[in-house]
């Protein structure tokens, strides 16, 4: 199946259907609600704090941090000021939370943050955290019941992209990748496709950085 680069990097979302206010992949839908069950089931409520997000939505987001607007943490979760740093740093330290508008998972509709609506009260504000998710934390639970159905096959095709640190990406383990969807996404984006279109990009942020360390971000951050 040959996917179009618009799919790849957000700037098309016509395979997209909407669940729970959010806007998942068609071929994800089914296997996310069976997953759902089984973890009420289980005396969890498996609910979505993000999903599909646009290359604009992720620009935005990678912009505001670029320029100091919005807050960027280290590998402690802990604020830097990014502006006290040249460019090449900046965008490092950007990278180890935020992905690279264009190399997003979440811009293919396959990748989904979750927590457990049911651990926290309505007006609880999800930060998507380690401290959240970790022993001690309120998801914590879920999380450690996700992981068992994960190694028992059992979590129908779901899988956490980013369990483990390899130096690039922090560990997340909020993110959920439906691996039989995403798998084909991932295998397209190509160094080539993926420098052409960040090339492109004239209001994307340290684009300059980016493209002279593309190399390291591509087989860091993105093909791992």
């Amino acid at each position: 199946m040959s996917i179009a680069i618009a799919q790849l990097v957000g700037n098309d979302d016509a395979a997209l259907v909407e669940i729970d206010g959010h806007r998942l992949h068609r071929d994800v839908s089914q296997d996310w609600q069976a997953l759902q069950l089984q973890a009420q089931q289980a005396g969890f409520s498996l609910s979505i704090a993000s999903a599909y997000r646009s290359f604009d939505r992720q620009l935005a987001i990678w912009n505001a941090k670029a320029s100091g607007e919005r807050p960027v943490l280290d590998s402690c979760e802990q604020p830097v000021d990014v502006m006290q740093l040249n460019e090449r740093d900046r965008l490092f330290a950007i990278l180890r939370w935020s992905a690279l508008p264009g190399a997003s998972r979440h811009h293919w509709g396959t990748d989904i943050d979750v927590y457990d609506s049911a651990a926290v009260a309505e007006d609880y504000c999800v930060q998507l955290t380690a401290a959240e998710v970790n022993e001690g934390g309120v998801f914590a639970a879920m999380h450690d019941w996700l992981d068992t159905q994960i190694q028992i096959d059992k979590a129908f095709g779901f899988y956490r992209p980013y369990a483990d640190d390899k130096g690039g990406i922090a560990p997340e383990r909020w993110h959920l990748s439906h691996r039989p969807s995403s798998a084909a996404y991932q295998a397209q984006l190509t160094a080539d496709a993926l420098y052409a279109f960040i090339e492109s990009q004239t209001e994307l942020f340290l684009r300059e950085a980016v493209l002279e360390n593309f190399e390291q971000i591509y087989v860091q951050y993105v093909s791992c």
